[in-house]
């Protein structure tokens, strides 16, 4: 059963990190096929022992072979294709808040959009390091405060005060209600003209903020229906805020390229085992 642990950042990354995760399964020999679905987030992604065979299309054809174990996982807009795995993993992953990324590490995320970036190449040896000390370690904790000391190093005045950006407060706004309005209701919050407001929540969060907020509805819905499987598709089409269950199913076939009734027909959610760790500071 894979196995699950969530734990926060420290303070000074709070603002940056959602979250960290450290993810450790075994596929006994057998190849475990995900798809790589819309989703509307960036990761920073160590593969501390196997690393993912490589991309393959619905049919099997080989879309590329990964060659890093550090990568950097921009946001999905569509459906990117099966990401085949077979081995014994372990994955420590840093999940970015909407505009966390960018921010912090001072990279356009729309530049890396539906891309799988490595993120040695970009880093190089301090990257390298950090994976080597992330493989040496046994305890998520240990870990946690391993990818603190390497994040920090990206700190500066600039992005701290950056936290407070319109494009920041708006984003983190949509991302914690779910709660999604036209977009000139965002840009006047923002205290923006609309085409400068879409312009920099492009940048800063990698995608328009329309397609943002169908990206969150969309996740919203997955995550529904796997946490209550017993719920029927017209209940999560309300309660995710659709108009009707045709605006679902045409979400599922833009995002994930299925059905909804297909998509967790052919990628059952799996049985997880979650933990949470909680830290303590001292300072950070």
């Amino acid at each position: 059963m894979p196995k699950i642990t969530l734990l926060p950042p420290c303070k000074s990354l709070s603002s940056f990190v959602k979250n960290y995760q450290y993810l450790e399964f075994d596929t006994e020999q057998k190849d475990l096929i995900k798809p790589w679905h819309a989703l509307p987030e960036a990761y920073l992604v160590f593969f501390l022992n196997d690393r993912p065979l490589g991309m393959v299309s619905e049919k099997g054809r080989s879309l590329f072979e990964v060659q890093s174990n550090i990568w950097i996982q921009g946001l999905a807009t569509h459906f990117n294709g099966l990401m085949k795995f077979n081995g014994t993993y372990r994955i420590w992953l840093v999940q970015f808040l909407p505009s966390g990324f960018q921010r912090l590490l001072g990279l356009p995320l729309d530049g890396i959009t539906n891309q799988l970036v490595d993120a040695e190449g970009i880093w190089g040896q301090k990257c390298s390091d950090l994976q080597k000390r992330l493989q040496d370690s046994v305890k998520p904790e240990e870990m946690a405060i391993l990818v603190d000391a390497f994040l920090r190093n990206f700190i500066s005045l600039k992005n701290l005060h950056n936290e407070k950006d319109p494009i920041t407060i708006v984003s983190n706004e949509i991302n914690r209600t779910q709660s999604f309005a036209n977009i000139n209701v965002y840009a006047k919050k923002a205290n923006m003209s609309t085409r400068n407001f879409e312009r920099k929540f492009r940048e800063q969060v990698g995608t328009s903020p329309k397609l943002y907020c169908q990206l969150l509805r969309f996740l919203h819905a997955v995550e529904l229906k796997s946490a209550l499987p017993q719920k029927n598709w017209t209940e999560i089409t309300y309660e995710c805020g659709y108009f009707d269950q045709m605006h679902l199913i045409k979400d599922f076939k833009r995002f994930s390229d299925s059905t909804p009734q297909n998509f967790f027909l052919n990628t059952p959610p799996p049985l997880v085992e979650y933990s949470k760790e909680p830290r303590e500071f001292s300072i950070g």
